[in-house]
């Protein structure tokens, strides 16, 4: 159903994430997930929401933005502000959204440390410190 399925989208787990699905047949990427952040904190992340963009004649997604809410900055009585996190297509260096880029993605966040790094930053909607690239 690869023709039909084309990208699944879920929410509400505290991470945002992203997998990858290939082919039975071979390694080929015919697909991928995209888990979005929670609009609640949990414990320590920050809350999110986020607005996908469509190819309207293809139904695909075109671009991921991300709007998160600094919960420090909040509770230390300044005003609430939703800003954008990061929109993916320029975050991540993608020339779209398509199962080959995520696995691109995928496969530099494994050799470039620092795109790694703030990657895990991103899942929590950058609170705490950024991880360390390693």
């Amino acid at each position: 159903y690869q023709h039909i399925v084309r990208f699944q989208s879920f929410g509400h787990t505290h991470n945002e994430e992203f997998y990858i699905t290939r082919s039975i047949k071979n390694p080929e990427p015919i697909g991928w997930s995209f888990v979005a952040g929670s609009g609640t904190s949990e414990d320590t992340r920050n809350p999110s929401f986020t607005v996908i963009e469509y190819d309207k004649e293809f139904m695909v997604p075109v671009n991921i933005e991300t709007y998160y809410m600094d919960l420090e900055k909040a509770n230390s009585g300044q005003d609430p502000e939703w800003k954008v996190l990061h929109d993916f297509k320029n975050e991540y260096s993608l020339r779209d959204l398509s199962p080959s880029s995520m696995l691109d993605l995928a496969q530099r966040m494994s050799t470039d440390p620092e795109l790694a790094s703030q990657y895990l930053w991103n899942q929590k909607r950058q609170a705490g410190p950024k991880p360390q690239a390693n």
